[in-house]
């Protein structure tokens, strides 16, 4: 788990604190002071990581190079899948600015396209990592998401997996709260994305008050092709 390395205030995030208000739902400009409260938490801590004001343990990070290898190859595996296959079509026909590689399929296209195909790889074959006590499944998510970027941008290793590491955090601990988990895919993509723009404090909170919004029912978790859509969606 990543700690804090300064004491100035509190940066971790609190599930059972922030639960309630991501499971409202609020008009477009009526952002309440609980919502608020929930995406500068979040933002907080991630502006910590990016200063350096937060560690990142080096298990924490032996840890999170292992995930991503995991992502990839589970990808890898998805791509031979007859979904992943019907998912990267699609894809295709929609274009894009072939920036960013669709994993295993020799095709490249938008970040935003990139994410969707591969985040939906990552998941299909329920090889992905999760956690044993609250079953949330972080890497289809966040590896998606900041290896588009990434790859677009160029930003480097050490940027990428520091976004990626804080951004798992983020989505565990909202999918141990069942108020906070159908948007914790989301809400973990979005944060390690700003933090890799370089959006501030306010410019995260706002990623993570827009993402929030995103989470699905989990009624398509009945099947096992709309439960790898839903890791695309939440990368995307």
């Amino acid at each position: 788990m990543i700690q804090p390395r300064k004491v100035k205030h509190k940066t971790a995030v609190d599930a059972r604190r922030v639960a309630p208000s991501c499971a409202r739902r609020y008009p477009c400009g009526t952002m309440t002071s609980e919502l608020n409260d929930f995406s500068r938490q979040i933002a907080r801590f991630a502006s910590g990581v990016v200063h350096d004001e937060i560690a990142i343990p080096p298990a924490v990070t032996d840890l999170s190079i292992d995930m991503m290898l995991n992502a990839a190859a589970a990808a890898l595996a998805g791509a031979a899948h007859p979904d992943g296959i019907a998912i990267a079509r699609v894809v295709r026909e929609m274009g894009g600015n072939g920036r960013s590689t669709i994993i295993g399929m020799g095709q490249r296209t938008s970040p935003v396209y990139a994410a969707l195909v591969n985040g939906a790889l990552v998941r299909l074959l329920d090889y992905d990592d999760n956690t044993v006590d609250t079953g949330g499944r972080p890497t289809a998510a966040v590896f998606p998401a900041v290896m588009a970027l990434g790859e677009m941008h160029g930003y480097s290793g050490q940027a990428t997996l520091a976004a990626f590491s804080a951004g798992c955090e983020i989505a565990v601990r909202l999918s141990a709260a069942p108020e906070t988990r159908a948007g914790a895919g989301s809400v973990g993509a979005a944060t390690a994305s700003a933090m890799l723009m370089g959006l501030d404090e306010r410019g995260l909170a706002n990623a993570v008050a827009l993402a929030a919004g995103v989470g699905d029912t989990g009624v398509g978790y009945m099947a096992p092709g709309a439960a790898a859509l839903d890791g695309g969606r939440a990368a995307m």
